[in-house]
């Protein structure tokens, strides 16, 4: 693991984390095969603390950047391995339909959706959205990412083999 965690060799911090970022969402979204198991609930947290580091990032003094992303950096690592490696399939999100919908579709899902209080499932919405605004989207990954997870979100798994599909962690079992 600590060869891949070493291969990261930041050149350019902004736009380095730019690709993560996108690479959270990818992780996923684009790791759940359509209408297969319930999304991860392990990859969700990839997306959500790639989203505390951007919002952590302009706070601390800049000799503090480059380390903090790459310790989030073996994070995604550690969970992606302890996951099993799932394949990501962009094209599952990059050919997504959006059918119309946009980002008022997605707000409406983390406010009034089914799973609206779910507190993971809304971060991770959010977390797409202010990725999307704050390095663009202009192939509409994020937006596509976003409304596949919305739409499709029932539940989580990568709790093991052993575990029921789409358990929530307030489950007793996982408490």
């Amino acid at each position: 693991m600590l060869e891949y965690w070493n291969a990261w060799q930041i050149s350019d911090p902004t736009q380095d984390f730019k690709a993560s970022q996108r690479a959270a969402a990818a992780l996923l979204v684009a790791s759940r095969k359509p209408g297969g198991a319930p999304y991860d609930f392990f990859l969700v947290h990839v997306l959500t603390t790639s989203h505390a580091v951007r919002i952590l990032l302009p706070l601390l003094p800049p000799k503090y950047h480059v380390p903090l992303v790459r310790q989030w950096w073996l994070l995604t690592l550690s969970v992606y391995i302890a996951q099993l490696r799932p394949e990501i399939m962009l094209s599952s999100v990059s050919d997504y339909d959006l059918k119309g919908r946009d980002w008022e579709w997605v707000n409406k899902q983390a406010i009034e959706a089914k799973h609206a209080l779910d507190a993971h499932y809304v971060k991770g919405l959010r977390a797409m959205k202010t990725a999307a605004q704050t390095w663009g989207d202009d192939d509409r990954f994020y937006l596509k990412a976003a409304v596949r997870f919305g739409h499709e979100f029932d539940g989580w798994g990568g709790f093991g083999s052993s575990s029921k599909e789409g358990a929530q962690p307030s489950d007793s079992k996982y408490a």
